[in-house]
């Protein structure tokens, strides 16, 4: 664990002494002048060089912090890894680049950050066989890189694109359901291990009622309940948001025009929008080896009168809050 602010204190959550923590070991691999920012701060490179201290372990498995697990999957410790590293598509880049590159079509922004395959993951989940990787220099790769390309904005994650260029296992949606996915309606049919809140929006953040975002309400009391279990007031990581009024109301008129079957412009493009994407994220699911159907286990996907949402299925394990 690195900390950007070294006065705040830590919590930690012990269970059946399992846990262990490591802390500021890792900064020191960092070459000088790597490009970062309040979005992505120097802490996203150092996920790479964890491994270092965990070389008793055969594998590596690397989580971002907005990850919820939401079952158990043990398979996830046998999957073959011939390139020493499985990852997952980053599936919000599939139609749009990220700025300031999405006036760019895909293979022209892959180019531009120096990927020549046509693949491009997501670093949020990252399986590691630790002997291989352990073997690779990422402090001289990483000066390579951002000397080269010194405009990629995804830091970590442009560079093992750019350094894997497509030589990683996809393990699939599974065990990285990022964000846009959440209202893609395909919960059900993937069956998510983790959910990876890969947006501006979090579900600690308590937006989740007021129509500001598209997650599930459920995702919101699991983090609560969580938080309250290890003593610490979910108050505290709220976040003030303000509407405007004019928009409350078109919103609301929206949504009880939709409840009564009369479903506005803003809805018919958001449907149609909302159909186009499961469509390209399943084609890509399926180019990957995975199996998916495309209607017969869509969840229930409704209009709230100015998101697309969808209700995530959870496990039967997990009881729904009614």
């Amino acid at each position: 664990m690195e900390k950007q602010n070294k006065n705040m204190s830590n919590i930690e959550v012990n269970y059946k002494n399992k846990i262990k923590y490591h802390y500021n070991l890792l900064m020191q691999f960092l070459p000088q002048n790597l490009p970062n920012s309040s979005k992505w701060p120097l802490i996203v490179y150092l996920r790479l060089f964890a491994p270092r201290f965990l070389k008793s372990y055969n594998r590596v498995l690397y989580l971002d912090a907005d990850i919820l697990s939401i079952r158990v999957a043990q398979n996830i410790w046998t999957i073959p890894l011939p390139y020493g590293v499985g990852a997952v598509t980053d599936y919000g880049s599939l139609q749009v680049p990220p700025s300031p590159f999405d006036k760019l079509s895909r293979s022209e922004w892959l180019q531009h950050i120096g990927v020549t395959s046509s693949s491009y993951l997501n670093s949020g989940v990252l399986l590691i066989d630790v002997s291989k990787w352990v073997e690779i220099n990422f402090t001289a790769e990483l000066k390579m890189y951002f000397d080269k390309y010194p405009h990629a904005v995804c830091f970590d994650q442009d560079f093992l694109a750019s350094f894997l260029n497509g030589n990683w296992t996809d393990i699939g949606p599974i065990f990285n359901y990022q964000a846009v996915l959440l209202n893609s309606g395909l919960s059900n049919a993937i069956a998510p291990v983790f959910v990876h809140f890969s947006q501006p929006e979090k579900p600690w953040y308590g937006w989740i009622e007021s129509g500001s975002t598209n997650l599930d309400p459920y995702f919101g009391k699991i983090y609560r309940d969580l938080l309250t279990e290890i003593n610490i007031d979910p108050s505290l990581h709220e976040r003030a948001i303000t509407t405007k009024f004019a928009k409350k109301i078109k919103t609301r008129l929206r949504k009880a025009l939709s409840v009564f079957g009369l479903r506005s412009q803003k809805e018919k493009n958001a449907f149609s929008q909302n159909e186009a994407d499961r469509r390209v994220y399943i084609k890509n699911i399926k180019a990957n080896g995975f199996d998916i159907s495309l209607t017969e286990t869509l969840d229930e996907i409704y209009f709230d009168g100015r998101n697309i949402r969808s209700k995530f299925t959870f496990p039967k394990d997990i009881s729904r809050h009614k």
